[in-house]
């Protein structure tokens, strides 16, 4: 865009509806109908960029400490954010809502594949310097937070038999790249050094040992998703939208929100999100402020595997409008406000800074889950990250915990309220107009925009 002076940049996102993008990079076996190599994903032009050309699938795997048998028929799918397209407006927080955006995306993931295209493993620990090196990338300013194995069904089960289809030309290739820049117009750079000190941490404690790599198997085939399941998706992501304030009064069913509890934060059995990775095991808690759910008073409750444990019985309107930072949302008219929690400080001292990465994706995850959820239940939906935490910790009784004798064991004090997730009735004078710029082909499959 020409006239910087009159532009206006938004994406609407599951994490917060603003500026936090992320990129994805391709690395092809050849078996997927491109050449094997390395390719950008061009969002602007919905097309894959060729940066480079060889066996770079068979060097992930390395990097991975993965057997040639176990490279997958399809490909890796890198996904990291480019940090200077949030930071030029949000600074340092903009690691915060890339690596929260990172989840969602991973969600979106799990949920498009199916019988023809599976995931099989997924790392988030792994050198990272290493995998920027191989797709030509400055890892400083491009965090990678996390490589998806992809594998075509069929050709799965003949790899057992024959070897992988290469696309080459000749052995000792790879060493001719496309070397592709961002353009930059300005007269003027910012550079944001407290993103890049994170970034460079991250770095140096993504160094695993080869025998503690993190990938672990993310999908068996008996829990593969059906084809309905998939269909279900694909029409929840196509309604998913952020209402942005716009909700109507009224009071919904307690089955309803029981219903997307259980699917967020229930029992395996119960989630429909069946990829089991460090992101979905990363332990969360959920509270939930009760305004305008019939048979259910008011009040602040926390989730349990028995179902709403109340914590406080009041009017939580006043509470939330008060330590809500945006003037979008009327509280009084939300049916009810879900707000998961996460330990960092445990998750990082345990396993390292890049824990807080993972965390991270936990989040995000959930978020697109909570979306997805709501459009089954036509609900409308948002997300925000701006609101006081530490007043949401006291009335949820996560202050203090440590010294309290008679608190309950089961909550851990070190959890920290991350985002909330705010749902209610469709206001029934909204707008219908939709426009979808690219439907063809974008949800089955990867590879085939070349």
């Amino acid at each position: 865009m020409q006239r910087y002076p009159s532009a206006r940049w938004s994406r609407g996102t599951a994490s917060g509806g603003s500026l936090y993008p992320n990129s994805m990079y391709w690395v092809s076996s050849g078996n997927d109908g491109c050449i094997a190599g390395v390719y950008y994903y061009s969002p602007g032009t919905h097309s894959l960029v060729r940066l480079s050309v060889g066996p770079a699938a068979e060097r992930m795997g390395r990097l991975l400490n993965q057997e040639d048998s176990s490279i997958p028929t399809a490909g890796y799918l890198v996904v990291g954010p480019k940090l200077w397209r949030s930071a030029f407006k949000y600074g340092a927080f903009s690691y915060h809502v890339t690596t929260l955006d990172h989840g969602a995306i991973l969600a979106s993931i799990d949920r498009l594949t199916g019988k023809t295209l599976q995931v099989s493993r997924r790392s988030f620990t792994f050198d990272e310097e290493a995998v920027a090196h191989l797709l030509g990338i400055d890892p400083e300013a491009e965090p990678l937070l996390s490589v998806t194995a992809l594998e075509y069904a069929d050709l799965r089960r003949k790899h057992d038999v024959d070897p992988p289809c290469e696309r080459s030309a000749a052995p000792g290739y790879l060493t001719a790249r496309v070397h592709v820049h961002d353009h930059e117009w300005s007269q003027r750079t910012i550079s944001f050094d407290m993103v890049r000190a994170m970034q460079r941490e991250m770095v140096d404690s993504n160094r695993p040992a080869t025998e503690a790599v993190t990938c672990a198997p993310a999908r068996t085939s008996e829990v593969v998703l059906t084809d309905a399941e998939r269909r279900r998706t694909i029409s929840a992501l196509t309604k998913r939208r952020s209402a942005f304030g716009r909700v109507g009064w009224k009071a919904i069913p307690r089955s309803t929100l029981e219903g997307m509890l259980e699917s967020l934060a229930g029992p395996p059995q119960a989630q429909e999100s069946r990829v089991a990775d460090e992101s979905t095991r990363t332990p969360l808690e959920w509270y939930v402020a009760v305004i305008n759910v019939a048979e259910t008073p008011q009040g602040f409750y926390r989730w349990t595997p028995h179902g709403l444990q109340l914590i406080s019985a009041q009017d939580p309107t006043d509470f939330l409008q008060r330590n809500y930072f945006l003037p979008n949302y009327n509280m009084a008219n939300l049916a009810f406000v879900l707000v998961p929690c996460v330990d960092y400080g445990r998750a990082i001292s345990e396993q390292g800074s890049v824990m807080y990465r993972v965390a991270n994706a936990a989040i995000g995850r959930a978020t697109q889950e909570f979306y997805l959820a709501a459009a089954h239940a036509n609900l409308a939906a948002g997300a925000a990250l701006g609101f006081n935490n530490v007043e949401y910790r006291k009335v949820f009784g996560l202050e203090g915990h440590q010294e309290d004798e008679t608190a309950d064991p089961t909550v851990r004090p070190g959890m920290w309220p991350v985002i909330i997730l705010m749902a209610g009735s469709e206001s029934a004078e909204l707008a219908r107009y939709r426009y979808d710029l690219y439907t063809k082909g974008m949800v089955h499959t990867w590879a085939r925009a070349l």
